[in-house]
């Protein structure tokens, strides 16, 4: 099979691999498309801890069982299937706290920016979802982006008739968009200089604002009516932004570290907004096993947008343009086609 292997910043080859070999109680699934993500596009240019070359990245994806082993009973050959790309262990301290997305033994998925990926017992078990052959792949291949994104929303206990303030409208600000608006918020704002994404938002429902021609604190404060919103997710690895984050968020609000930084970020903060306000900062990162679910569902049943995400498909010997184009910001959301 066609694979591309990671070697290390800017250096992803095109190279022929074995097949996956399958075992007794596994299956291979032949990838019909793949999704590019932001740790993706960072981990071609930069490294990343995680991932040690030479090895294969990617972990969104949708495809069809091609083979199941002798003892699988779960699932047969012809399925279509989305899997997340890691399951919790289930019996550690943060998986009996119901913080699964914390899990420290994690089983994971191997990188999906090939033609067939093996899909181990485990995974199976607790990660794969059989969907039905009328879903576009388009649509399937959000399942894991947008259930971190419900995570995120979980994190923030946002509520029917909640401002949210959305800062960045990439892919991740356009489904934290989208899945605000279904928990019964009564407006999302979306902070966005790039005019392309702002209107992208706008046709989604949100109310845009360009934080670098308006005054992002004033507009925030006349579309709130002066309270300030009751979520704020700052959906860009910008530190500089969160100290300002804080004055945009109403008392008792919460604001979310939901877009990666750069390590060894630091910030300066006015901790009298989070003691004498109640403003609450947290983070988010990954999913559980029920946000992958829920977002599988929304996503089958139309309930997302996704065509609108969606900029870029390319072939996975093309892999390398696409990173590039990616790391230039001149596509919104990017996947390929092994």
């Amino acid at each position: 099979m066609l694979g591309a292997v990671y070697y290390g910043p800017k250096d992803i080859r095109i190279e022929d691999m074995p097949d996956p070999v399958v075992g007794d109680e596994d299956i291979v699934v032949k990838v019909e498309m793949a999704g590019v993500c932001g740790t993706d596009v960072k981990t071609y240019l930069r490294g990343h801890p995680m991932f040690k070359p030479p090895c294969v990245l990617g972990h969104e994806f949708v495809g069809e069982v091609v083979t199941a082993g002798p003892r699988v009973q779960e699932i047969s050959e012809g399925s279509r299937v989305v899997v997340a790309p890691y399951v919790p262990c289930g019996s550690c301290y943060f998986c009996h706290r119901d913080e699964m997305e914390l899990c420290q033994n994690k089983d994971g998925l191997g990188g999906v920016f090939a033609q067939y990926v093996r899909v181990p017992k485990n995974l199976m078990e607790k990660g794969l979802i059989e969907i039905p052959h009328k879903v576009k792949s388009e649509d399937a291949v959000l399942a894991e982006p947008l259930a971190c994104c419900l995570n995120a929303l979980e994190d923030c206990d946002l509520r029917p008739g909640d401002i949210a303030l959305i800062m960045g409208g990439g892919p991740m600000g356009q489904l934290l968009l989208q899945s605000a608006l279904l928990c019964g918020v009564s407006k999302v704002i979306v902070s966005e200089p790039q005019k392309e994404r702002r209107e992208l938002a706008g046709e989604l429902g949100a109310i845009t604002v360009d934080p670098e021609s308006q005054d992002l604190g004033q507009f925030i404060k006349e579309e709130t009516r002066g309270t300030g919103a009751a979520t704020v997710l700052i959906a860009l690895g910008i530190p500089e932004l969160i100290p300002s984050a804080l004055h945009y968020a109403c008392p008792g609000g919460t604001v979310n570290i939901f877009g990666g930084l750069p390590k060894g970020s630091q910030i300066n903060i006015d901790p009298n907004i989070i003691h004498y306000q109640q403003v609450r900062l947290v983070g988010s990162f990954g999913f559980a096993p029920r946000h992958f679910a829920a977002a599988v569902e929304l996503l089958i049943n139309g309930r997302i947008n996704s065509g609108k995400i969606i900029s870029h498909s390319f072939p996975l010997e093309r892999i390398q343009e696409l990173l590039e184009l990616c790391a230039k910001q001149e596509v919104l959301k990017a996947v390929v086609k092994p």
